[in-house]
């Protein structure tokens, strides 16, 4: 199981069965995708309210969950779940 949410106003945690912290300074301007080893792909964001978006934009073998974030000052990210990724995550900033 691994865990992905957004931290400060700079930060993407992924914390479970391995972690990783993506500096993502720019995310407020460039979404930020990661792909993980089931073939999930998620974009992450850091919106103009002050609050991180996690959005499923690829379906893979694992299981999803996700949980949004309700509130800027105390509940500030959504947190996306996923069961059954059996390692690694890349990343990179969204261009087109």
């Amino acid at each position: 199981m691994i865990m992905i949410y957004g931290a400060s106003d700079d930060l993407i945690e992924i914390e479970g069965d391995f972690r990783e912290e993506i500096y993502a300074i720019d995310a407020d301007t460039i979404p930020y995708l990661l792909s993980f080893s089931d073939s999930t792909v998620l974009e992450v964001r850091y919106d103009e309210r002050g609050m991180w978006r996690i959005r499923r934009v690829v379906e893979g073998l694992a299981q999803y969950e996700h949980r949004e974030g309700t509130d800027v000052d105390t509940d500030y990210s959504d947190r996306a779940t996923l069961y059954g990724v059996a390692h690694g995550v890349t990343w990179e900033k969204f261009s087109q």
